[in-house]
């Protein structure tokens, strides 16, 4: 354990929290010197406190003894892929949110902050109206129009033609609903430890349609060739399950309407997480 990646990677984290020092201090009832000397390297929080710190500040303990989130550029793209079921579209609402707004949480959650947008034109448009470039919420934004299916999966496009080949990318092809403890650190360790395609599978091991790739190269390649792809299993606990219909969509609606009245927390804010990211 290297205190000073311990000590980088809670100040990382806290900042993302949106927390000075003292706040977090005023949480683990310590005071916010121990919290500078931790930050600064000069020492290491006590074990009993690792549980509570992790907690707060939206990971898990081996995060925090590994020390390796110390970045705000992970230097990974996002695409998503607007394929939706029938009678479902970008605009429809996910309780409050709409539903772009939902699967888009997931990328500035992982910190990644330049994003391709591909779909049908209907749900292009009316996330371009909405959102932009990005620039409110600190990221970049650019869009491509698709008219089938073949065109939805395409990796030649100009967007990937004008990627560097080294770059690594996070993709969401599909709508599925994901909430859970630790989603946020599970992101962030695909990222920084992966160098093979990997897919999220949830307990059940059943597949979600977000996957990893640690190139433009090897997306390109993944559909033709048969890439090996390890699997990344999240924690029991967090729920998930594909939104095929309109019932999924009200059932998942739902969740969302519990987590916000009852746990008074915000589900999929872009705002609140750009804020929090300090991207804004």
């Amino acid at each position: 354990m290297n205190p000073l990646k311990v000590g980088n990677t809670i100040a990382f984290l806290r900042k993302q929290a949106g927390m000075t020092q003292n706040e977090l201090a005023q949480k683990l009832n310590v005071t916010d010197k121990a919290v500078s000397r931790w930050e600064r390297g000069i020492g290491t929080p006590d074990i009993s406190l690792l549980t509570r710190l992790s907690a707060i500040l939206d990971t898990d303990i081996e995060a925090v003894l590994e020390g390796n989130f110390t970045s705000e550029d992970p230097g990974c793209k996002g695409l998503l892929i607007m394929k939706y079921p029938h009678n479902i579209a970008a605009s429809s609402f996910l309780y409050t949110k709409r539903i772009v707004y939902f699967q888009l949480g997931f990328f500035l959650l992982a910190g990644i902050r330049e994003i391709c947008i591909r779909g049908r034109q209907e749900d292009v448009c009316f996330t371009e109206s909405a959102l932009g470039n990005g620039g409110q919420l600190g990221i970049n934004l650019v869009y491509e129009t698709a008219e089938d299916e073949s065109a939805l999966n395409n990796q030649s496009s100009e967007y990937f033609c004008s990627c560097n080949k080294i770059s690594s990318f996070f993709v969401i092809n599909g709508l599925f609903f994901l909430y859970g403890k630790d989603i946020t650190s599970s992101l962030n360790r695909i990222i920084l430890d992966s160098d093979l395609c990997t897919t999220l599978v949830d307990y059940q091991k059943r597949p979600l349609p977000l996957c990893f790739y640690p190139s433009v190269e090897r997306l390109s390649l993944f559909s033709k060739d048969g890439q090996t792809v390890q699997n990344y299993p999240l924690l029991r606990g967090i729920i998930s399950f594909p939104i095929k219909n309109e019932k999924d969509l009200f059932d998942a609606g739902n969740i969302v309407r519990i987590i916000e009245e009852q746990q008074v927390e915000t589900v999929a804010d872009l705002h609140e997480i750009a804020r929090n990211r300090g991207y804004i």
